[in-house]
């Protein structure tokens, strides 16, 4: 069994099971802030290993044209990213609470960035173009967060993120 999120503990458990060595209970591996909030180092790197061509944006009929007429690329994929779950608001109509609780987990900034680069180099290395879209319950929960995140964003990747109406410090500060 393993408690809470499996992000962490997940190649953990799979290590154990190619060993043989399953253990009963996995507790949650996750990092302790400064500030009292929980942070998920690092998410498995299993990207390498996932079909991004179900991402891909573009009909199969339209391809060759595309590498043809547009600058040589094959695909555009749009891949969703999270950086963080849980919402502490508990609307009536959204599932996130009971699903991820009411706490709010974060990534680090430097594993977004690191999965940003892989998603890039994977794309230039395939002749295609990739863009993200954060996932996340509520991506710009924390603006000092959020700020330092699209600070720490290099390449011109942009984001789209869909925040709260009652969220009114805008990102632009």
């Amino acid at each position: 069994m393993a408690l809470g999120e499996a992000d962490e503990t997940w190649p953990l458990i799979v290590e154990d099971a190619v060993r043989g060595q399953l253990k009963e209970i996995y507790k949650p591996v996750m990092k302790l802030e400064r500030n009292g909030s929980r942070r998920c180092s690092h998410i498995p790197h299993s990207l390498g290993r996932y079909e991004l061509e179900q991402f891909d944006m573009i009909p199969n009929f339209f391809r060759p044209l595309l590498e043809r007429y547009g600058a040589g690329w094959r695909s555009v994929q749009l891949i969703p990213i999270e950086s963080g779950r849980g919402c502490p608001y508990g609307c009536e109509f959204c599932t996130v609470t009971g699903f991820f609780g009411d706490s709010i987990r974060f990534r680090s900034n430097e594993s977004i960035v690191e999965e940003l680069l892989r998603l890039k180099r994977r794309a230039r290395k395939a002749r295609g173009q990739v863009m993200v879209f954060f996932i996340d319950d509520n991506f710009a929960i924390n603006i000092k967060r959020t700020k330092s995140l699209l600070r720490d964003m290099i390449g011109g990747e942009r984001a789209i993120a869909v925040a709260r109406a009652d969220q009114r410090e805008p990102l632009t500060r």
